[in-house]
């Protein structure tokens, strides 16, 4: 679509969303179509650091990217693990409770971008019911202009290929932040166990200061490119079978006429 509001960054302080759980209620549906307009076109934060808009400054957070070494990061996450942890500005995905969750989505949508024949029933299903209520909603309003027109078929290569550049671009930065919020959840529980701080990776590398609105936003997007791959090799397969199935019709009746 062509009117999200992409700034280059997901900084800011957004509207604090009130997390619902999910609840069962029926798969990804409807399409998206798009303009001239690439959806590449600024979707994408400094790969070099975590020092990005998308992670949202929190006041007294004495941490840069650039930790010198692993006696700094452990003293950091073990020393202000506690005040940072209750710290964290009410419109971030750690106020919310949902980075874990958010962190668990990503890594789904991101397993399915890489291999789009796994995007069966199933999978769609499983996906859309992880999903919270606010996302929910987000995501059928940007489907449902299109549900009118799914008889007609408006798919095409070279959009599905923006589409899946788009969605790399995106799953490039933000999947690591994904992955190192499970890292420091798992290596945080390790710690409550053994009574020993191991931590190698920093809150700030993880989603809970994400913005909770702009990271919602971020993953609607990629749901509905996830969803038009979809769509677009159901298309591409349903014509490869019908045209498989005309080519041996036809190789039947010049062997029936000989």
């Amino acid at each position: 679509w062509k009117s999200r509001d992409r700034s280059g960054n997901l900084h800011g302080k957004g509207p604090n969303q009130k997390h619902s759980r999910p609840t069962s209620t029926g798969p990804l549906k409807g399409r998206m179509m798009i303009g001239n307009g690439s959806p590449v076109g600024n979707c994408y934060l400094d790969p070099q650091g975590f020092h990005s808009g998308f992670l949202s400054a929190t006041k007294g957070a004495n941490v840069n990217g650039h930790a010198d070494s692993y006696s700094t990061c452990s003293y950091l996450t073990s020393y202000n693990a506690k005040k940072r942890l209750s710290n964290a500005p009410p419109e971030t995905l750690g106020a919310a409770a949902l980075a874990l969750h958010y962190a668990n989505v990503i890594i789904v949508i991101e397993k399915l971008v890489a291999s789009p024949h796994l995007i069966g029933h199933d999978a769609r299903e499983d996906l859309y019911n992880m999903l919270p209520a606010s996302l929910r909603g987000a995501l059928r309003s940007k489907l449902k202009p299109f549900a009118k027109s799914l008889t007609s078929s408006v798919y095409d290569t070279v959009l599905a290929g923006e589409w899946n550049e788009a969605m790399l671009g995106i799953l490039e930065w933000l999947a690591p932040l994904a992955h190192n919020m499970i890292r420091w959840q798992s290596e945080r529980s390790f710690e409550h166990q053994n009574f020993v701080s191991r931590t190698n990776v920093l809150l700030v590398q993880t989603l809970y200061y994400a913005n909770q609105e702009k990271t919602e936003s971020t993953i609607t997007e990629l749901l509905v490119g996830l969803n038009y791959i979809w769509r677009y090799g159901r298309e591409v397969n349903a014509k490869a079978i019908e045209e498989c199935a005309s080519a041996r019709m036809m190789f039947n009746d010049d062997y029936l006429d000989e």
